[in-house]
């Protein structure tokens, strides 16, 4: 496996739309905070959840541009056993999520001395999150285009139109949203264990499904 996933980074370090959207991430945040008309309105509190937004946005953003690399990779991951193969794209997912929106919040360590370990634990979850998500998907035998719609709507549309208070179904939009229902940055008990138990639900799922679709 060591093999594909060297020849994965050598491609990608090949790639100038791979480095163009690392240096993206890592100055976004602090282009909206020093040269946007944002500068002068944003209080602390506000600078910080707009880092947590960007980091989220580039997360999402890595996730679904790493899912379309090994797309078009596929040669090269057929090669691999069924289970090897899946569990490579989930890292390779995941890892694609997580490192931009590391990058994104560097910044804000360093300017406002946000506590880096406890925004990064909470990007790691939401990073294997959205890659057990995209991981589901690509296991219920939607396209690429598909997965990236679908992905874009359970980030960003499905946490705005479905409430908190949804009775029993409460838990499955939980374990639908990226977040897991809880608040940007929030990493607590509560938030950890709703992310933990989201991750392991979708990646269960979509193991049981690949015999049934032939993934």
């Amino acid at each position: 496996m060591h093999r594909v996933i060297t020849a994965i980074l050598k491609q990608e370090a090949k790639s100038p739309i791979s480095w163009g959207a690392l240096l993206l991430s890592a100055i976004a945040w602090p282009f909206a905070l020093f040269l946007s008309p944002l500068a002068t309105t944003l209080t602390n509190t506000s600078a910080t959840l707009l880092a947590y937004n960007v980091a989220f946005l580039s997360a999402l953003a890595g996730a679904i541009y790493a899912d379309h690399r090994l797309e078009e990779l596929r040669w090269l991951m057929s090669r691999r056993q069924s289970s090897a193969a899946g569990l490579l794209e989930f890292g390779a997912m995941a890892s694609g999520a997580l490192l931009p929106s590391a990058l994104a919040l560097l910044p804000i360590a360093f300017l406002k001395g946000v506590h880096p370990l406890a925004a990064f634990g909470f990007l790691a979850l939401v990073s294997l999150h959205i890659a057990a998500l995209l991981h589901l998907l690509k296991s219920m035998r939607f396209s690429a285009s598909a997965r990236s719609l679908l992905m874009l709507f359970l980030a960003l549309l499905s946490p705005a139109s479905i409430p908190s208070d949804a009775g029993p179904f409460s838990f499955l939009w939980r374990i639908a949203d990226p977040l897991a229902g809880g608040p940007l940055g929030g990493l607590t008990f509560l938030t950890t264990t709703a992310q933990m138990g989201s991750i392991v639900t979708v990646l269960l799922v979509a193991r049981a499904l690949r015999p049934l679709t032939g993934r």
